[in-house]
């Protein structure tokens, strides 16, 4: 069962990091941020009105299994989108696009026991009703495309029931690779070496052909070759 919780603070991954006490599904949002975050300590810029949330999860995940958290993530984020009509994409690993515009993006934060991963934060950030200042890419909110006030703390629900329905199951990297608009594209790695996105293995690694070769990527950096930003 999902359970809501607003609080304020800067950061709702860094929140729910400080307080491991919370519960299994127990969903952390803030109207806004001053310490919003994305991937390798980037900024996140949330203005009032967007959704920002972290879902926390006591799975107990083997280490094997830590690339569904990101999947999940990214399905349940584009599946609840795309059922107000718009046609969200995902751009590998961690952000959610519309066309060429970012939506928003995804953060995993993780305690580990020996055993695995035994307490899991999953960091969501969208674009809603905010106004889009501050940013240096081309964004889009959702509001601005459906011309409308979305209802965020229902947004936010819906895309954690998605997340719980999503997590294991066995057609999630199916589902993820339909909607990865990385696949077929030139890209950037972080090596400075330029490829093409071929495919996404079962555990989230791309899998990037470089001169004939194959380079299966699992972290860090890949741009698409035709970004500004």
């Amino acid at each position: 069962m999902i359970s809501l919780c607003e609080v304020v603070c800067a950061s709702t991954n860094d929140y729910a990091m400080a307080h491991r006490d919370l519960a299994h599904n127990a969903v952390i949002f803030a109207r806004k941020q001053e310490g919003g975050k994305g991937r390798e300590g980037r900024k996140f810029i949330s203005h009032g009105g967007g959704a920002y949330f972290s879902i926390v999860r006591r799975d107990n995940l083997a280490f094997a299994d830590a690339y569904r958290y990101m999947m999940a993530a990214a399905v349940a984020c584009c599946e609840v989108v795309r059922s107000l009509g718009v046609e969200c994409a995902i751009k590998w690993p961690n952000d959610l696009r519309v066309g060429r515009k970012k939506l928003g993006g995804i953060l995993i934060e993780t305690a580990c026991s020996p055993k695995g991963i035994c307490y899991g934060v999953i960091g969501i950030g969208l674009n809603v009703n905010n106004r889009l200042e501050g940013v240096d890419c081309p964004c889009c909110s959702l509001g601005e495309m459906l011309h409308g006030e979305i209802a965020v703390e229902r947004l936010i629900v819906e895309i954690a029931e998605a997340f719980d329905r999503w997590v294991f199951a066995d057609e999630l990297a199916d589902v993820y690779r339909r909607w990865l608009m990385t696949l077929g594209k030139e890209v950037l790695l972080a090596s400075g070496r330029v490829g093409l996105a071929k495919d996404v293995g079962p555990d989230g690694r791309l899998a990037v052909d470089v001169d004939g070769a194959t380079v299966w990527v699992s972290a860090g950096d890949v741009r698409l070759k035709e970004d500004v930003c």
